[in-house]
């Protein structure tokens, strides 16, 4: 399986004892809207997921330093205080990948990898917000990331 992102952060959530997971398009949206961990609650729920047994890897996406934007919405929610910062007037750098590690942390998970790719500053990947902020010119486009299960059993 395969989404398209282009900034937005590639959440993958892997039960490694069930070899079941889930695959999240994580925009600034959904994750306000705490999809991360609402995804994790239905894996506990419906598959009986055990977080111990729970893996979650972040990828390539727009990092802190990159992501500025003027009066963010989050700026307005209490819980994402930690997240924000200031950088002018009216303008905040929003945390998005640490807000869902600090989430995932809170339900016991450990095994977190999260990719120190910055979409925003590294010109191998597309960024949306590149090409609506900083260079008009620029070529919009997406960016493949994938997942691939193999069978434990099979391999050994």
């Amino acid at each position: 399986m395969y989404l398209h992102f282009g900034d937005c952060i590639p959440l993958i959530i892997f039960d490694k004892k069930q070899n079941i997971y889930a695959f999240a398009h994580m925009g600034w949206r959904s994750i306000e809207l705490d999809l991360h961990l609402k995804t994790i609650k239905i894996m506990q729920e419906q598959y009986k997921s055990d977080m111990k047994d729970i893996e979650v890897l972040i990828g390539p996406s727009i990092k802190v330093d990159s992501y500025i934007l003027k009066n963010p919405s989050q700026k307005y929610l209490t819980e994402w205080n930690n997240y924000l910062e200031e950088t002018k007037i009216d303008y905040y750098k929003i945390n998005l990948n640490q807000y869902i590690v600090d989430g995932i942390k809170k339900l016991g998970i450990k095994k977190i990898n999260n990719s120190d790719i910055d979409t925003g500053k590294d010109l191998n990947f597309f960024s949306h917000y590149r090409s609506i902020y900083l260079d008009k010119n620029e070529i919009e486009g997406r960016f493949l990331c994938g997942v691939i299960l193999e069978d434990n059993e099979k391999n050994t």
